[in-house]
This record gives structure tokens, sequence and C-alpha cells, in this order.
């Protein structure tokens, strides 16, 4: 995935999280609170509407009380013929007055006056038309004789509500009465009749035809054709608990349908009678819709203004990435003077001209370094060349000096003091011959004339041959020299045996110089641990002479150096040895090491491969390339030697390894094979590398380097997602942490087995 899709992927999220939040924690309590809303409006609504009906019915009872004040003429005038015939005109006239005031009322059904009895004296009930109160034969129902006497005994004025009765017409249907009721008082105010109006709930029901009139026990009000059939149990489940808890309720269904349900009036049962009002749920529903598409337009059109800020963003971000980078591998690869342009921000254009002069620098830099590499190169070719021929030059007069040296210290003619004479010139010319030949060694190793002939060794007899042959200057100072074999050291080892016996005749011509008392142990063993370094041969000399102070042992192998240093040493010396032998231990794949304390005696270890393997055939000198090793310039010059057939062109490895050996041991034998080889040490470079090499086939990481820094090069590698299969390198396989274990897919020993590297390698191919 490109820079530019992250930095837009990011960008996106950041910008996009907060309506997200919005819309996922905002949106769903504000539509809760919007349905609370609305639901509380049609409680309002609905208590509006009863308070409607709570005025209506208190019309009523005010219309009770101007009947029972004005009553009808038969309750006040006296009987008789004569007072009977003006009793029915009243009558008559009352009752024309009485439709004007209750003839629209059609839930009033009937007026009685009923005397202090309880005895209907006269009744007035609404025809078939429902248009006007009459008399008729029949007598209307009556409330109980408890709520009569309760009237009669009720203050003055008071007007009261009787309950819901239920009564039955000649058909046999159940109808529902309330009645009101008012005492009609003389002038001393004793209560002498009453008057009852008769009210239909089921007009009231017809009044409101958006609620239904349920009894306690889930009856339906019949007041019509229309009216409900069954129960409202039946047809409102849970309605039942919201009835037992004589409150109101709101019920609702699972398909959003809600109502709500009000206690209005008490029954002759002493029950409640129940109304319900529909919530109509359109208008929020409608509302929510609206507001909905309207917050998904909003949305959309932020959605879209955001992805085009966040690519804006992004493609800037992408070139000025581009620029960057292009501009700093033109910098690095082409040594180019790059100009870095860009204005706004003023960060950025900081930025921009801080690279600008860095690259100019570096380009200036890197000339002059060429420059000076090139003088340096020339110097130290002169430099060389005038060794190789001043020691040449020497020599021919030496070799003569020497030559005659001889004869005069053998010549029994001369007297015995010009004979001592001559052996020290012997003695000296020896010395200076010895210089002379250290001098053109190191001569040839600087200027990569030094050819490694790889074959296979008898180690043991190399070793008794060496003895063999130092023996001798052993003896003359009374000093022991003997050899400690392991048993589990190998009988043959491929190497250069010539370059192996003089840096063992090195390490035991110093071994007895500065060896005065004891002996000296040469000793050979395999060591296969995390400090071998993939050199597992380590052949020992160790001595019983003066030791080397700590502060002078990194100085032991530098050229020209001794442990002391002085004009007044006692021991002589070029300081030439074991810079020498250290130099033909590195191109042996090898290493040397010393362990030594003042006045205890010396150990110098030579590290070695078992098998070593070259990448290719030996090169001219001016083709080899030099190597840095501990601050001195080795070669890899090397012979053509036998590895297995392989071709993997077009393939990259990693290498992450610091010992240098175990690093050219590797390149040489993956580059006989096609293989690009790139090396990393720490954890930038391995960044570095899987960022440019993603695609590269193994990376192979020393498992000591993994214990040394707790494995963080494996966290590096695994954080990048590099296709790259991971392989350990170690001495022993059963050794390395677990973490690498998890890690690595398998375990490449040291030495270095080409067989197995290439098994590796064929499987990683296939994988």
């Amino acid at each position: 995935m490109k820079l530019r899709t992250y930095i837009l992927l990011i960008l996106l999220l950041f910008a996009l999280t907060p309506m997200a939040l919005l819309l996922t924690f905002g949106l769903p309590p504000m539509l809760d609170r919007l349905q609370i809303f609305y639901q509380q409006a049609n409680i309002q609504q609905l208590r509006a509407d009863f308070r409607d009906l709570d005025k209506h019915m208190a019309s009523r009872q005010a219309l009770t009380g101007v009947v029972a004040k004005l009553p009808e003429p038969g309750i006040i005038v006296s009987s008789g013929n004569q007072d009977q015939q003006k009793v029915l005109e009243a009558r008559s006239r009352y009752s024309e007055w009485i439709n004007r005031l209750f003839g629209k009322s059609l839930d009033i059904i009937s007026i009685n006056f009923l005397d202090e009895n309880g005895t209907a004296r006269f009744w007035l009930e609404r025809d078939k038309t429902g248009k006007l109160l009459e008399k008729t034969q029949s007598r209307p129902d009556m409330p109980s004789h408890a709520f009569l006497t309760t009237v009669l005994n009720a203050g003055p004025s008071a007007v009261l509500v009787s309950p819901i009765y239920t009564v039955y017409d000649d058909h046999q249907r159940r109808l529902l009465r309330l009645y009101i009721a008012g005492a009609i008082r003389d002038n001393v105010g004793e209560a002498t009749a009453m008057v009852i109006i008769t009210v239909d709930p089921g007009g009231l029901a017809r009044a409101y035809r958006d609620t239904l009139w349920v009894q306690n026990d889930g009856s339906y009000l019949y007041t019509s054709k229309k009216s409900p059939a069954g129960k409202a149990f039946e047809d409102f489940p849970g309605l039942v608990e919201i009835f037992q808890r004589g409150r109101i309720g709101l019920w609702s269904d699972d398909e959003e349908h809600r109502m709500f349900w009000v206690p209005m009036f008490r029954t002759e049962n002493n029950e409640p009678l129940w109304v319900g009002r529909i919530v109509d749920e359109s208008p929020l529903a409608s509302l929510l819709r609206s507001l909905l598409i309207t917050g998904a337009i909003v949305s959309l059109l932020v959605l879209f203004g955001v992805w085009l800020l966040t690519y804006w963003f992004a493609d800037r971000l992408d070139r000025i990435s581009k620029e960057l980078g292009s501009g700093v591998q033109r910098i690095v690869e082409d040594n180019e003077e790059v100009k870095f342009a860009w204005d706004k921000p003023q960060e950025l254009h900081i930025l921009a001209g801080n690279l600008t002069h860095l690259a100019s620098t570096h380009a200036r830099n890197n000339r002059n370094l060429r420059t000076h590499t090139r003088q340096l190169e020339q110097s130290n070719r002169f430099k060389t060349e005038f060794l190789a021929n001043v020691s040449h030059e020497l020599k021919t007069p030496l070799n003569s000096i020497m030559v005659l040296s001889k004869i005069l210290r053998e010549d029994a003619a001369l007297p015995s003091a010009q004979q001592q004479k001559a052996g020290v010139i012997h003695h000296a010319g020896r010395d200076l011959l010895g210089l002379i030949d250290n001098i053109l060694e190191l001569s040839r190793i600087e200027s990569l004339d030094e050819v490694l002939k790889l074959e296979e060794t008898d180690l043991r007899q190399l070793l008794d041959d060496t003895i063999a042959l130092m023996r001798p200057q052993f003896e003359e100072k009374g000093l022991s020299l003997k050899l400690d074999y392991a048993a589990d050291t190998p009988d043959t080892i491929t190497s250069d045996s010539d370059k192996i016996r003089q840096i063992l005749k090195n390490l035991l011509s110093n071994a007895v110089k500065f060896t005065d008392h004891g002996g000296i142990t040469i000793a050979a063993k395999l060591l296969f641990n995390a400090d071998s370094r993939g050199q597992p041969l380590h052949i020992t000399v160790s001595d019983s002479g003066i030791g080397i102070p700590d502060k002078q042992q990194k100085h032991i192998f530098e050229a020209f150096r001794q442990a002391d240093g002085s004009i007044r040493r006692r021991f002589g010396g070029t300081g030439l040895g074991l810079n020498i032998s250290r130099r033909l231990a590195a191109l042996l794949g090898g290493y040397i090491e010393v362990s030594s304390s003042e006045n205890s005696g010396s150990t110098f270890t030579l590290a070695l491969p078992l098998e070593y393997y070259r990448s290719q055939p030996a090169e001219s000198p001016a083709q080899q390339e030099p190597l840095e090793l501990d601050n001195e310039q080795i070669t890899t010059t090397v012979a053509a030697s036998t590895l297995p057939v392989a071709d993997f062109s077009g393939q990259t490895v990693l290498l992450v390894e610091d010992n240098i050996d175990t690093m050219l041991q590797l390149t040489q034998i993956m580059s006989q094979w096609g293989i690009t080889v790139i090396a990393a040490t720490d954890e930038d470079e391995i960044r570095e590398v899987l960022r440019e090499e993603p695609e590269c086939l193994l990376i192979i990481i020393n498992s000591r380097i993994c214990d040394s820094n707790n494995c963080d090069s494996i966290s590096i590698i695994q954080n990048e997602k590099t296709s790259g299969v991971i392989i350990a390198l170690a001495e022993d396989c059963t050794l390395i942490n677990d973490e690498l274990i998890q890690a690595a897919s398998d375990c490449l020993t040291t030495p270095i087995n080409a067989l197995q590297l290439k098994s590796i390698i064929d499987e990683s191919m296939h994988t």
C-alpha cells in the first residue's frame, strides 16, 4: 500500500470518527427524547379532551341545578280539576322550555321529577328521532333507592352524579345509564322533591369518536353497530395489567401501535370505566423519516467534503514524499546537488532550504572524499611498491653479508674474538633478513598479492610438523613444547596449510622469545557456542612467559607495535609478526584473540572454520576488494573451491550478522549462486533494508545478536510485515531462545554447510 493511501485513510478516519460517534451515540438518544416528547404531547392532548369531558359533565350538573330550582309545574301547583288543567298547560309550556334548553344535548335521554318518597310525578324522555324530550307512558329507569336517599339528604344546592348503571331494554340489550340528581326544596329549605337527569354514556362515547370505552372486566360499551366485538383484553394483550394498576397507562404492541388508557367513571360495582385513546405515530414517523433523510444528505455532503479535503492533503503529502524520496536517492546514488522548492507552509520552506544546503554539502564532500581516496590509494600503492623494491634491493647485499659472516665465523684460522664478531654480524643479518621478509609479506597482503591455496589439510600432521620445526629453539632455551589434541578434534580441515603454519610459527616464535622458564603448550579443540562465531576449531598457544599488560593488549596486533615499545626494551623484534598473523587468520575466515595478564603468561587463540568456501575463483590483485577488519585492510582474495551448483539469480537475502568473517563467508557462497546479499548489523539498517527490499527471499539472523538485544530485531522484522522467511543462524540450534524459535522456520548451523544452505533456499523458493 502506498504512502498516499495510508495518509488518505488516516485522515478520513480522523475526520469521520466524530461524525460516526455522533450518529452512533448522539442520534438515538435524540430520537428517543423526541418520541418521549411526542407521547407527552399526546398525554396533554388526552388530558385536555378529558378536561372537556369534565366540563361537559359539569355543565350537565349545572343544568340539573337549574332544573331543580325551576322544577316542572306539577310539583308546585295544588291538585284539582281546575288546577290539573292548568298543570297540564304549564307542563306543556315547561316541556317546550326543556327542549329548547336540552334539545341539542343528545346524551340526555330523560328528565324525571320525583316526590320525596321516590314516586315519579312527571318525566320527559327523548323520542325515537332523538330530537325532542316528550312525555311517555312508560316510566324511565331510575337509580337505586340508596342513591335517591343520598340526594334528599345532601346539602343545599348539591347535585350528585351516580355510578354508571347497567340496564336492559325490551330486546335484552345492555345499556349504561348515568344519573345526575338534585333536590327540589321549599321556601324553608326542606327537600320536597327531586329531579333526575339520565345521561347515556354511549352518547359520550359517540361524542369522542377517537376513544374506546371499556369496563373493568374488558367489555366494550355497545353504543352502535360499529363498536368492537369481543373483549378489549383480547384485542389489546397486556391491557389487563394496566387495568389492575388502576391508573393511567400506555399500551403498545410490537407493531409500534400505542394507546393511552384512563379510568374515568365509577360503575355500580364500584369499578372504573376506562377510556382508551389511540396515539397516532404517523406524524412522529414522518418527522423521524424526514430527520433521517436530512441527516443522511448532510452526512453525505460532509463525507464528500471531507474526502475532497483529505484527498487534496494526501495528494500534496504524496507529492512532497515522492520529491523527497527521489531527491534523496539522487543525492545518495548520483551525488547530485538537488534543489528542493516547497514554499508553503513555512516549516516546509525551511526544511526545503536545509535539505538543499545538505545536498550541496554532501555532493561537495563526496567529490572531495573521492579525490582524497584516489590520492590515498595512489600513495599506498607507491608505498607498497617502494617497500617491495627496497626490500628486494636490500636482500641482495644482505645475503652476501650473511654468507661472508658465516664463512668468517666458521674459519678456524681467525682468532676467536674475530669469529665472535663475525657471529654477531651473522645474527644481526639474520634478524634483518627476518624483518625484510615480514615487510615483504605485509606488502603482499596489502597489495592483494596473497593467494590462498585451499586444500584438505591433515591438521594433526600440520601441528606435529610445526612443533618439530620449532623444537630446536625451545630446546636451546631449555623450554618444553607439547601438543594437546582433543579427542573430538577432526583429523582434516579445508584451508591453506602454509598460512596456518606461518601463523603458528609467529605465535611460537613470540612464545619462545618472551618465556624464560616453563614451557609452551599447543592445544587443538572444537568449541560450539555463541562465542565461536562460526569458527569452531580453536588452536591455542599458551606460554608461561612474562605476559602482556592489559593496556597494551589492544595494541600488540598493530604493525610495528610491541608490548614494550621503548628503545631500551629487553626483547627485540619488528612488531610485524602478530599483525601479519591476524591478517592471515582473517584471510582464512578466522580470527586471533589473546588472553593474558602481566607475569602470568599469555594464551593466543587461532579460531578457524572447519571448511572454508569461497564465492568465486581467484582474481587478479587489481580486481580484488579490500575489507576493513579491526582498522586493518585485509583482502578477500580466494582460490576456486567446489560448491554445490545452483542458480538463484534475482533473489535477495538479508543477513543480520555483526561478525565480519561469517558475513564474508555467507556472502561469498550465495554470491556465486546469483543471490544479492545485503548485510545489516543494527535496527536502523534492518528497517532500511526491509523498506527498500520488502520482497527478500530469506532473512538470516544470528542467534547471538538476538540474545544480546532481546530479539528487538525479530520484532522489527515482524512489524515490517516482510514476505521473507526468517532463518536462525547458530552454532547449536538447541541453544537459541524461544522467541527466535517461534519466528524462524529453520536453523542454519555454523560453520556454514553449503549443502544445508542450498536446501534451505530451495525450500523457501517453493514455499
